[in-house]
């Protein structure tokens, strides 16, 4: 069962109707939103020859009921470490540094140019698609302007600025955004997830992601979350207090939590800056925020393909500690 992105689905359905729809979309948001799981629940539609309710009609709902993964008119294409269920992973499960190379592009390649088989449509979803390396992207080029007739291509991904500004041009994109708090919770659910935590804690550390969940109930992360807590507690600190807080949550085993804290962190910075008085000066020199901030998210395209994780979240630590004197 599909929850969230409803205005995205409507969208679809509209284009769907239209003679001219386009044959290749970008699916893109941030990571844990649901993209790939909406991009097969989107696939099951397109592919099925019945009315498509609840009850499996046709043929090709039928396999999707027992199970998708062997549909004969869906292809995936992903990095080697994806799973076969499509849940999205958190980076510290997924070693991203698996790009997608030229071969299994031009294996995927030959898979598209089949009849199908069960549906009068194909489907073809190419998952993490900024691991595409440089040669599998140009590969790809002339599929995705022109894609063999009954064929829909998608590009789901998370990072869609590392994909080349060809591939994106020859794409309509889908934006996915954070669900909301009832939503989330629906996923939580469905999802079976147990957690100590209140919903709505979960849900700000998720930013709203419940494919982050999972990932932010480990037991290890208790003192990463105090500190968390108090550096969000909204009262002035010394540099030093901060770097206290911020050198306990770089303790967390996934250091993507720390990097995302510290985001947060900063951006909380700007909006409050915006109310204050006139009179009164930020709570960090506007500057020297802006330069840490501009090292953190150079640190994090680095981090999505995994070259140092652990090394450039420390980085970005002791950036901190010079920047501020803590």
């Amino acid at each position: 069962m599909l929850i969230g992105h409803e205005k995205n689905w409507n969208r679809l359905l509209s284009l769907l109707k239209s003679p001219e729809m386009a044959g290749t979309f970008l699916f893109s948001g941030p990571e844990g939103v649901g993209k790939m799981l909406f991009a097969r629940e989107w696939a099951k539609k397109i592919l099925c020859s019945g009315e498509n309710t609840d009850r499996p009609t046709c043929e090709s709902c039928r396999i999707f009921q027992v199970d998708g993964r062997k549909h004969p008119d869906l292809i995936i294409l992903s990095n080697a470490n994806e799973e076969p269920s499509g849940i999205p992973k958190s980076s510290k499960d997924a070693d991203e540094s698996s790009t997608i190379k030229i071969d299994r592009a031009r294996s995927f390649m030959v898979e598209l140019s089949n009849a199908p088989l069960v549906s009068s449509r194909r489907v073809a979803i190419v998952d993490s698609a900024h691991l595409l390396t440089t040669q599998a992207a140009n590969s790809l080029l002339k599929t995705l302007e022109e894609p063999p007739p009954g064929m829909m291509i998608i590009l789901v991904t998370h990072l869609p600025d590392h994909l080349p500004q060809t591939i994106l041009s020859r794409c309509l994109n889908v934006s996915f955004g954070p669900l909301s708090l009832s939503e989330f919770k629906n996923v939580l659910e469905q999802t079976g997830l147990k957690t100590e935590m209140t919903h709505e804690d979960l849900y700000n550390l998720s930013s709203g992601a419940p494919g982050q969940a999972g990932f932010h109930c480990l037991p290890s992360r208790t003192r990463a979350l105090e500190a968390s807590k108090r550096l969000f507690a909204g009262k002035k600190k010394p540099a030093a207090s901060l770097f206290s807080d911020l050198s306990v949550i770089l303790e967390d085993p996934d250091d993507s939590f720390f990097l995302n804290r510290l985001e947060r962190y900063l951006l909380e910075l700007y909006r409050q800056d915006g109310t204050l008085p006139e009179n009164q000066s930020p709570a960090i020199d506007p500057i020297k925020r802006q330069l840490l901030h501009d090292k953190l998210l150079g640190i994090r395209n680095m981090s999505a393909y995994n070259i140092h994780r652990a090394m450039n979240a420390e980085e970005v630590l002791l950036e901190f500690r010079e920047i501020f004197g803590a």
